[in-house]
């Protein structure tokens, strides 16, 4: 039932890149706002489209879903409404004792490069979400287990090379990888933290499409960082 929610919170998405359109995933954390990876749009009021949280499968390619034309699943257009960025505990901050970095909005400044971590969508006036996922700022212990749900993108032996740099892969892996992530389907996968502290790590297979999957432990949405979230 934990997982259930999770899936029915979570969004196929399509952003406009540099060079091409790319795809992604965010979920819902309240009734018109959205998380997503910051890497996928981050200036404000950049457009995105949504395919319906909770769709199991998405056969569209991002050309079709941005146009807008044809026989589409029910869709719906966020934007971006603030980006977040980490920045570590100075002496005089409040988090400093506990080690904590915490999120700042970052203000769109084309000549100064910051790692945007998160962005927040606002879809208000054209969906509003039935369910959505509770957040929670938890330090995740080593060994812990969780999962993450979300949408792989369109990948192929050349990706999956690039990801395993000095691995050999061929056909019969790329044929593996897709049956346990297959492209564009609405999957979960689960794992372990190996690594604890501000910045976890954890052992679990994802691909490119999957950034802005939410992490869940006990059904919540868990990040150091959530609690610098107002929506």
């Amino acid at each position: 039932m934990e997982l259930k929610l999770a899936g029915q919170s979570t969004c196929y998405i399509v952003a406009e890149g540099p060079r091409c359109l790319n795809t992604g995933t965010a979920f819902f954390i309240g009734p018109s706002t959205l998380i997503t990876a910051g890497h996928l749009a981050y200036k404000r009021g950049t457009k995105l489209i949504a395919v319906l949280p909770g769709t199991l499968s998405v056969q569209e390619s991002a050309e079709t879903l941005w146009s807008g034309q044809g026989n589409l699943p029910a869709t719906f257009q966020c934007i971006v409404k603030k980006s977040l960025h980490r920045e570590p505990p100075r002496n005089q901050d409040k988090t400093a004792s506990t080690g904590i970095s915490v999120l700042k909005s970052v203000p769109w400044n084309r000549s100064k490069r910051v790692a945007i971590d998160i962005s927040v969508l606002d879809c208000s006036g054209r969906y509003e979400a039935k369910q959505w996922l509770t957040i929670e700022r938890k330090t995740l212990e080593n060994d812990s287990l969780v999962d993450i749900v979300g949408y792989p993108g369109l990948y192929n032996i050349d990706n999956l090379r690039k990801m395993f740099k000095g691995t050999p892969i061929d056909s019969e892996h790329e044929r593996s990888a897709k049956e346990l992530l297959p492209p564009r389907d609405l999957t979960i996968s689960h794992g372990i933290v190996v690594e604890s502290g501000d910045k976890p790590a954890y052992k679990v297979t994802t691909v490119g499409g999957m950034s802005g999957s939410p992490v869940i432990v006990d059904g919540k949405a868990v990040g150091k960082s959530f609690a610098d979230i107002n929506h």
